[in-house]
């Protein structure tokens, strides 16, 4: 339950959580490529969990990521992690990951995330008006919807008949 459009979709986090809810079914969403909200936005309209991948918007260590939402099912997780010699032991996560994360985190709280935006956009800017300055190519700065992949992107468009070249796959 994610993804750019999942919270403007019919079948969204708030109606599946309330169907799940009143048959006692957990609901976990996979936030993995979101950025971290505080507070969290999937568990206010009603999910019982939520992962993060620790290696993409967090920008901490690849083989480590967050569970929040329900303590009981965060600690049921947790038992079945290292130390413990639960099925999952064999892909425990180091200490070095549990420290990097925490790291991740407290620089995620920390960041100047409307700096950081800003910087992003100079650098697309920058590239814009560079190949824009060659006849019969447009640019434009796509800004992203939703928690998913969130970083501006940018696309370049061209005179198919004047440069010969349709850009199709």
């Amino acid at each position: 339950l994610a993804g750019p459009e999942a919270d403007e979709s019919p079948l969204n986090t708030k109606m599946i959580a309330s169907i799940a809810q009143a048959r006692k079914v957990p609901v976990l969403v996979d936030a993995a490529a979101e950025i971290l909200t505080v507070p969290n936005v999937h568990l206010q309209n009603g999910a019982t969990l939520v992962a993060y991948s620790g290696g993409k918007c967090l920008r901490g260590p690849q083989a480590a990521g967050l569970l929040l939402g329900r303590k009981d099912l965060v600690r049921a997780a947790w038992v079945h992690s290292a130390p413990h010699h639960g099925y999952a032991r064999s892909m425990k996560v180091g200490k070095e990951e549990a420290i990097g994360m925490l790291m991740a985190v407290e620089m995620w709280m920390k960041r100047d995330h409307d700096a950081e935006w800003k910087q992003w956009t100079s650098w697309l800017d920058h590239v814009a008006r560079r190949v824009s300055a060659i006849d019969g190519v447009t640019t434009g700065i796509v800004q992203p919807r939703g928690l998913s992949n969130r970083i501006p992107s940018l696309r370049v468009f061209w005179d198919r008949k004047r440069f010969g070249v349709a850009g199709d796959a």
